[in-house]
């Protein structure tokens, strides 16, 4: 999987995750969402996004606070870049727990789980779970991850559905470090927050769509 473009994701991205084979012994972190779906946070990456952009919207503020409190919920995020897709569903629990499972076309599902900075992935004969072999550089929170959406820019609204544009450093903040240029997010709310969040941006010079569906 070292040259599948599907799975050459950022390692820093911090709403979803994938691994493949280790190269060097590495885990690859791959958005989805998630948050998600959902990668490491540093301590100060997302949690003030870029200033001096305009308001958004109460709606959409409320949800990014509600996400941003959730004890936990289950997300289904889908990658798609290149005319290939990568699935990832799994459950969150606050403040630093992921559950997920990866699925990319023509191979075995894997099963990783992920607190704090420990990560394992499941064996699929044994069904243990085996400590991976490397670990984020940091622990991680995916709420603090939907902090970067406040920096939401021309913000327009479609009964529950906010589309806006991310500069640059929140694309970053959101995608990862490999992303680039600015993102096209659309997200749509709900009384607990959101119900989907979906990105457009180029990661590692591919343009990359991003849905996370949530679920409580």
């Amino acid at each position: 999987m070292v040259t599948d473009p599907m799975v050459r994701m950022t390692e820093s991205s911090p709403l979803a995750q994938v691994s493949r084979p280790a190269r060097a012994g590495r885990l690859t972190w791959f958005l989805i969402l998630l948050l998600t779906v959902m990668g490491p946070v540093s301590a100060c990456s997302s949690s003030n996004p870029t200033s001096g952009s305009a308001a958004i919207p109460t709606e959409l503020s409320s949800a990014i606070d509600q996400m941003q409190s959730a004890e936990s919920y289950s997300f289904v995020a889908t990658m798609t870049t290149a005319g290939a897709s990568i699935t990832v569903d799994g459950t969150f629990s606050a403040p630093n727990t992921v559950e997920q499972t990866i699925r990319v076309p023509g191979r075995a599902p894997v099963e990783m789980r992920l607190i704090g900075t420990e990560v394992s992935i499941r064996n699929p004969v044994s069904g243990t779970f085996t400590a991976a072999t490397g670990t984020p550089p940091s622990t991680f929170d995916l709420r603090r991850a939907f902090g970067a959406l406040r920096a939401g820019q021309s913000v327009s609204t479609n009964g529950t559905t906010h589309t806006f544009t991310l500069d640059p450093e929140s694309t970053r903040a959101l995608a990862g470090s490999d992303a680039t240029g600015s993102a096209r997010v659309m997200a749509t709310t709900d009384a607990q927050g959101f119900s989907r969040l979906e990105y457009r941006v180029t990661i590692d010079g591919r343009p990359s769509t991003v849905g996370i569906d949530y679920h409580r």
